[in-house]
């Protein structure tokens, strides 16, 4: 069965409630959840004038093919309340696919990324295209991979990636 990293982010109103609901819905209606990185807080990347997101990852198994799984985030989006605001614009809910692989690797966020399938469509690129530019998702990967296996590389504990909210 397959494996993917989904990160979950929100920046309004009860942030790590509506993860945590995310998390659930997940549970419930397409995965088996294996991992869940802590909560943390980071400040926004694109657009820098809007509330600090509460982020987190998280590792499943699923039967999906990855569009089904995107069609799956999709409608627990809109179910926990998100509405479209603007590109990096606020938002009640995030849910990416971050990669979709079938086997781990030698649990190396890099090689992960490598050996996921490679998906380019109008509304489904994986793996995402962003991850290697942030340091959150960098560290949430070292804390869910670092919990099985080696620690990644590249991530120092000084840098700023954000701080943890639980």
């Amino acid at each position: 069965m397959p494996f993917s990293f989904l990160s979950l982010g929100s920046n309004i109103g009860y942030r790590k409630e509506y993860i945590k609901k995310a998390i659930r819905f997940l549970k419930k209606n397409c995965c088996e959840v294996i991992a869940v990185s802590h909560i943390y807080s980071t400040d926004p990347l694109e657009i820098t004038d809007q509330p600090n997101f509460a982020n987190c990852l998280i590792l499943i198994k699923t039967k999906l093919s990855p569009k089904a799984l995107l069609y799956i985030c999709k409608h627990i989006e809109k179910e926990i309340g998100r509405f479209e605001t603007f590109r990096y614009g606020p938002r009640v809910i995030d849910i990416d696919i971050l990669s979709y692989n079938y086997y781990i690797g030698n649990n190396d966020m890099m090689e992960i990324l490598n050996l996921s399938y490679k998906i380019v469509e109008k509304d489904l690129v994986v793996p995402h295209p962003k991850i290697v530019e942030r340091d959150f998702i960098k560290a949430l990967f070292n804390e869910i991979l670092g919990r099985f296996y080696k620690k990644l590389q590249g991530v120092n504990r000084g840098d700023k990636i954000g701080y943890r909210t639980g």
